[in-house]
């Protein structure tokens, strides 16, 4: 187990990291195109761009691989509970007595004497004690044949 939050705060440290670390070139690069006054750059300066740009796209898809892994620890997070969760909905139901299930925020009124809610969390809390924040890795892919 482990904070499920942090991948977050880790991706968006990173995604400033990046940022950072661009910005100056960045800037340079926009001063020196601007001051062209609309000629067209020489090859060093087109260069120095198209480098730059290879930095803004390999820095995209690290973004983009650590966003899809917070993304699948997130499912994974939720497939744990609910895998546990779900067994016990109708059981606390049956205790109580309520014909129907809603989240309470979802409802007007309700009686508190068929609130399932701590039942509930007391059954998951005993069937799931601690969560996997990281999900499995993902079989590799091979390329299909033809």
């Amino acid at each position: 187990t482990g904070d499920w939050n942090g991948g977050e705060r880790k991706f968006n440290t990173r995604r400033q990291q990046l940022n950072t670390q661009l910005q100056p070139e960045r800037t340079q690069l926009q001063t020196a195109v601007n001051a062209l006054n609309g000629k067209q750059p020489d090859a060093a300066l087109t260069g120095r761009i198209q480098a730059f740009q290879q930095k803004e796209v390999a820095a995209a898809q690290e973004l983009e691989k650590q966003q899809n892994q917070i993304q699948r620890n997130q499912a994974y997070i939720s497939q744990q509970i609910n895998s546990k969760l779900a067994p016990l909905l109708q059981p606390a139901m049956q205790k109580r007595g309520a014909n129907i299930l809603l989240d309470s925020g979802a409802a007007i009124r309700f009686a508190p004497t068929v609130d399932i809610t701590t039942d509930v969390l007391t059954s998951l809390n005993a069937a799931l004690p601690s969560v996997a924040t990281t999900a499995p890795a993902q079989p590799a892919t091979s390329p299909q044949g033809r």
